[in-house]
């Protein structure tokens, strides 16, 4: 950072978002279909007003619909991971053996952790298991797989303080502005079962940082 002073002194940007724009209402229903079920009585989100966006996101099998048609939930366990608020940098594309179709894409970041060798890959509702990761193409190829199990990958995380350039107290903490260096390295992952999350097993494997 080249004005540190200016950073933490001016002011916030004013931010202007659609809160009925389908893209963004699609995502905000997803993720907070996770964090506890969506009912008809929301007062947050008027359902009723994204009928239709509900409706879309069952069939492609982002949320599912209870029983009693009154409760939705979210069909991924964290669904803020494949929501992307920025973007930087070059992604790898998932495709699809024998067919060769593109069912994903997929940040640089994450790839090592959701789309390692073994790794369950979840698209519209299908699941995938990633029989191969091509860094040098960035390609990720997998099969269609049924499945009574997801993967979670198990990492190592290194955070290394280079500089710190200033810092002020800020509430109970000491607000600090330098240089980290942050490495994470996947190790492995588990399998564990989608009804009850089991443990089924753990594999190790060799991916670089």
């Amino acid at each position: 950072m080249r004005h540190p002073e200016d950073f933490f002194t001016r002011g916030f940007e004013s931010a202007v978002v659609d809160p009925d724009n389908p893209v963004v209402v699609a995502k905000h229903l997803v993720c907070a279909g996770a964090e506890i079920p969506l009912r008809t009585d929301e007062t947050l989100f008027p359902l009723h007003k994204y009928a239709s966006i509900l409706d879309q996101l069952v069939a492609g099998g982002e949320l599912l619909k209870s029983a009693s048609g009154k409760e939705w939930f979210s069909h991924r366990l964290q669904p803020h991971r494949f929501v992307d608020i920025r973007s930087a940098g070059e992604g790898y594309t998932i495709f699809e053996e024998g067919s060769k179709r593109v069912i994903g894409q997929i940040g640089t970041p994450r790839v090592y952790s959701e789309c390692h060798p073994g790794a369950i890959y979840l698209h519209k509702a299908e699941s995938y298991r990633v029989k191969q990761l091509d860094q040098g193409k960035r390609e990720v190829w997998a099969e269609a797989a049924e499945v009574d199990y997801y993967t979670k990958a198990l990492s190592d995380k290194e955070t290394e303080i280079l500089s710190v350039v200033r810092s002020r107290p800020l509430f109970n903490f000491q607000a600090c502005f330098g240089k980290l260096k942050v490495t994470e390295r996947v190790r492995g992952f588990e399998k564990r079962r989608i009804f009850g999350q089991e443990l089924l097993s753990v594999h190790e494997l060799e991916m670089p940082s």
